[in-house]
């Protein structure tokens, strides 16, 4: 059974980054995964030094800098071993562009998944949900676990409680694998949950042990309810739809974050894409103002990525018609 292998955890050693280390162990102990934690050397950070200009021995400061740095790096990778992740290893990287020195890496490696701490040194969430974030989201190629620093670390004690949203649309269903295969190894429950207008529905339950084997589902004749139920029956859930009608209008990712709050859950894992098809309706208002307002980590997966959570020999095409 082909599953998440290599976990590609990323850090720019400081105290916000280290939040989401336990996010990974969970993981990695879930699927028996290793962990590579990985943080990029920015050279010219250093080059911003008090006084008339770079002295002449800015070379070996930076180089004095870079041996902090990686004995830092040696220190975390420690303490995540500590914490009882089987397999760590760590890489310290030189690079100008973060983003992208992550993404190739990831690549290079062969990341099943890369879980991030969305602030960083800075602490202002411009600096991941800005240029770092969105291009890592963005050109990713694999799911991206983010977890803010100030998310509780319930992941510690393991995955009890998932949401996964959807619109019902085709490219909505590219998080369904990856919430069931966490579901079915860590034994949590799935909350799939729609909302339409002033109404939220959901469906709560565990993936059944056949989960894997998916037919196609067309939902386009059916109504939202049913349609829900349809699709929660392929995902093995069972079909007690939980139909709730809401006080006040909200946006679906207000309604999306209020619900994982009341739920305690632990991850909400989503498609990047929804029913348009275009990256801005989640990097826009919806998935933006979930990843800033979560009361939990959140998984984003882009639409045609290769799922290794479900038994691949097995596994058939999750399609919707929109």
């Amino acid at each position: 059974m082909d599953h998440f292998k290599k976990i590609l955890l990323t850090t720019d050693l400081s105290t916000n980054a280290e939040a989401a280390a336990p996010y990974a162990i969970a993981l990695a102990k879930a699927f028996h995964a290793e962990i590579c934690l990985l943080h990029v050397f920015i050279e010219t950070m250093y080059m911003q030094l008090p006084g008339d200009g770079t002295p002449p021995n800015w070379q070996d400061w930076v180089a004095a800098s870079r041996r902090a740095d990686q004995e830092k790096l040696s220190s975390q990778k420690e303490a995540i071993r500590q914490l009882g992740a089987e397999r760590v290893s760590s890489m310290l990287l030189d690079g100008i562009d973060p983003p992208q020195t992550i993404i190739d890496f990831a690549k290079a490696i062969g990341a099943d998944c890369i879980v991030t701490a969305t602030h960083g040194r800075t602490g202002i969430s411009r600096l991941m949900f800005g240029s770092v974030a969105e291009q890592v989201l963005r050109m990713a190629p694999c799911p991206v676990f983010s977890v803010k620093p100030s998310t509780p670390a319930t992941a510690a004690a393991g995955f009890k409680t998932i949401v996964l949203p959807t619109d019902l649309s085709s490219n909505a269903l590219a998080a369904a694998p990856y919430a069931i295969g966490l579901a079915k190894r860590s034994g949590a429950s799935i909350h799939l949950v729609h909302v339409f207008e002033d109404q939220m529905y959901c469906i709560e339950g565990k993936p059944s042990t056949d989960a894997h084997d998916i037919p196609a589902v067309d939902t386009s004749h059916l109504p939202r309810e049913q349609a829900l139920r349809a699709l929660a029956n392929a995902l093995g859930l069972g079909e007690d739809v939980q139909a709730v009608h809401l006080m006040h209008r909200e946006a679906p990712a207000e309604s999306i974050v209020t619900f994982a709050k009341a739920k305690s859950a632990d991850c909400i894992i989503m498609s990047t894409h929804g029913r348009t098809g275009f990256s801005r309706l989640f990097f826009g208002s919806n998935a933006e103002h979930i990843l800033r307002h979560s009361p939990c980590a959140c998984m984003t997966v882009r639409p045609g990525m290769q799922s290794h959570l479900l038994e691949t020999e097995d596994e058939k095409v999750l399609a919707m018609s929109d």
